[in-house]
């Protein structure tokens, strides 16, 4: 980043009357840490050396800053205050206080999507990376609508710190992120995080102690669906039941049934001529058998299937 954006960000933190007001005036405030007794009971608990070695050497910064018998009582006072003093004061203040709201890298479980998904528009293939990518923010945001409001937002921009009162708090598209946003919900064990690009583009990453429930919820009854050089993702919808199929098609259909309980994965190819019921059959078994089973519904014409070549996909 140059020094003149650098510059002009800085500027966003006073501009308040001008159209872009920055952090400030989106409703962002200037984070103070402040004093929590069961932190300090938690640092003498665990690292009670340290803690009294920190002690002993704010005291002694106090006490030299005012003990210079060259000068008099009044300097002595302000030379508290002075920018040497006042760092070792905020250094030993930061040590003994709770630390903003940060991810807990540890835990292995996490979601990430790059918003907003663009789809580039190409007659060479099926645009299945569109459609992953765009199921994977579908699935993000499903998640954080499960969450709820967070227990604390914070962000930090250039050295700064700021927090965001979350009873304010409406949607994350419409949070002001200039830097990189955190949030935690202690209930569900999990954390945001929000990070910034270049022309409107932001990366959310979800990292939780265990994500697999909120995503199943979130991922109930959806369906992509691949056909020809379009796509869609939504939910899945049918006509016509299975009891409505002639008894041969039942038949057939309670033998895949057996063979989804007995597999992890299955992949079901279905052929025909057209007008012969081939996309109700697949809608109907999407609708009553996987959709309860909490699978996330893949449906493909010819076209798609030939061109197909599935990448990883979320566990």
């Amino acid at each position: 980043m140059s020094a003149e954006d650098m510059g002009d960000r800085e500027n966003n933190f006073h501009q308040n009357n001008s159209p872009n007001r920055g952090l400030l005036g989106s409703g962002w405030r200037p984070f103070y840490r402040q004093f929590d007794l069961e932190h300090l009971v938690h640092l003498a608990s665990s690292d009670p050396l340290e803690l009294a070695q920190k002690t002993l050497g704010a005291a002694s910064d106090i006490a030299d800053a005012m003990g210079r018998h060259q000068y008099t009582w009044w300097a002595n006072i302000l030379n508290v205050f002075s920018e040497n003093t006042r760092y070792e004061i905020d250094d030993f203040w930061d040590y003994i206080t709770p630390q903003p709201v940060y991810p807990d890298y540890r835990y292995k479980d996490v979601l990430v999507t790059e918003t907003p998904v663009v789809q580039l528009v190409s007659r060479a293939s099926i645009p299945i990376d569109y459609v992953l990518n765009k199921l994977q923010e579908i699935t993000v945001f499903k998640v954080l609508d499960l969450l709820g409001k967070p227990d604390a937002i914070t962000q930090s921009f250039m050295e700064r710190h700021f927090s965001y009162p979350p009873e304010r708090f409406i949607s994350w598209e419409r949070l002001e992120v200039l830097g990189t946003v955190y949030a935690s919900w202690a209930r569900f064990g999990c954390w945001l995080q929000i990070d910034s690009y270049d022309r409107g583009r932001r990366c959310y990453t979800l990292i939780c102690q265990d994500i697999a429930p909120l995503v199943s919820k979130a991922t109930y009854n959806l369906a992509v669906i691949l056909g020809g050089y379009k796509s869609r993702v939504g939910q899945v919808h049918s006509q016509f039941p299975i009891r409505t199929f002639s008894a041969e098609v039942q038949s057939f259909t309670d033998t895949v049934q057996q063979a989804i309980l007995d597999q992890n994965q299955l992949a079901v190819l279905v052929s025909g001529e057209p007008g012969t019921g081939k996309t109700a059959w697949t809608q109907a078994v999407a609708k009553e058998i996987l959709v309860p089973l909490g699978y996330v519904i893949f449906i493909l014409d010819h076209d798609a299937v030939e061109n197909l070549v599935l990448p990883y996909l979320l566990c």
